[in-house]
């Protein structure tokens, strides 16, 4: 009967280890998965803040580019009213505008050939 009496007690104190180690597992793993959500809530955190920079960014991007634009026909443009006046000064003709530039330079290349 004590010997009954030894692996019952037995039993149960293997019971109660099993179980204390496994509560303990588990409370690491909880702590484990809090701490790896508190950083996934981080990252989507930063990941929105970043995500609406690069957002600001494209809409810079977007007002440059358009500004880059209108300089660069504007640069076209002083380019050829440039290329015209040196026409006109080389071929001794008064400066017109750009009508008779076109017409000069269409009579100036029919005679030339």
């Amino acid at each position: 009967m004590a010997q009954d009496s030894y692996a019952d007690f037995s039993i149960i104190q293997k019971y109660l280890d099993q179980k204390r180690y496994y509560d303990e597992a588990l409370k690491d793993h909880q702590s484990k998965v809090a701490k790896l959500e508190s950083i996934i809530s981080a990252l989507k955190d930063e990941l929105t803040s970043k995500d609406q920079a690069v957002k600001q960014l494209l809409e810079q991007a977007g007002g440059y580019e358009t500004t880059i634009k209108e300089r660069e026909k504007t640069v076209q443009d002083l380019t050829l009213t440039i290329h015209r006046l040196k026409k006109q000064v080389d071929g001794g003709q008064p400066v017109n505008g750009n009508q008779g530039g076109e017409e000069q330079k269409t009579k100036f290349g029919f005679l030339k050939k």
